[in-house]
């Protein structure tokens, strides 16, 4: 002790809020349905990457010197499934990666409109879920743009 102490000590003892205090804050919990959309952001976005790199892996494959060519040689030989697989398993995920994206972002949405509930994995499942469809139109738009100019 020193000459300065009185003997009150302020201890962790005098800033324990009372019992009824806590228990009147309601506890806020993270939204499951943004969760849930959080996870398929990421499975959506995970899938068209692997989606786009199937289809350019048979591309960087296949020696073709335009789009038409591609298109003569899958007409040609259409009863060929097995050589044309990678390109209709890859669309195939592109579409499903969409759905999967649209499902996430309406989750995301629901999620973010609850009370009473942390919003920031539904903020998150609306961000990545966002980002496939936009950067899709946006894809669009540019190729009606370059497409236009020759």
């Amino acid at each position: 002790m020193n000459e300065h102490d009185n003997g009150q000590h302020d201890g962790p003892e005098k800033f324990q809020p009372e019992p009824h205090e806590i228990a009147d804050v309601p506890v806020r919990t993270q939204s499951k349905l943004g969760i849930a959309s959080f996870i398929l952001g990421l499975i959506s976005i995970i899938g068209f990457i692997v989606a786009i790199l199937v289809i350019s892996s048979f591309i960087m494959n296949h020696n073709f010197d335009d789009i038409n060519t591609l298109k003569a040689r899958i007409e040609a030989h259409e009863q060929d499934f097995a050589e044309f697989a990678p390109v209709l398993t890859g669309g195939l995920m592109v579409i499903l990666s969409g759905l999967v994206g649209l499902v996430g972002l309406v989750l995301g949405i629901i999620g973010a409109a609850s009370r009473n509930k942390r919003k920031a994995f539904s903020i998150l499942g609306i961000i990545l879920n966002a980002i496939l469809p936009v950067g899709l139109i946006g894809l669009f738009f540019i190729g009606i743009i370059l497409g236009g100019s020759q």
